[in-house]
């Protein structure tokens, strides 16, 4: 049987977590965040030269222009599609009838 988390025991949880961190604090297990290893830092002057050049892209109009002639092709073979799948229908519904 589940127990129900009250606000009471939701604060009893908090307060034992809170001891026992206060606990390993003093043991010394714990540090604090003043004392905590603190990142090196490192110069970027040899990492920049590793870093590959920015490719040149073409420009956007190409890209739009090849995106409009590629959605038209879509909606052409969308359609296409369709009436495929209307004749494929009508098929099977011909054949069951002759059944």
């Amino acid at each position: 049987m589940a127990t129900k988390l009250t606000p009471q025991l939701l604060r009893r949880i908090v307060l034992e977590e809170k001891a026992k961190i206060e606990e390993e604090k003093k043991m010394g297990k714990m540090k604090s965040v003043d004392e905590a290893d603190k990142p090196k830092e490192v110069d970027a002057d040899g990492y920049a030269k590793t870093v590959p050049a920015a490719k040149k892209h073409a420009p956007a109009g190409k890209h739009l222009s090849e995106m409009a002639a590629l959605n038209d092709i879509e909606s052409d073979l969308r359609r296409k599609l369709r009436a495929l799948a209307e004749h494929k229908l009508a098929l099977k519904k011909k054949i069951v009838d002759s059944l």
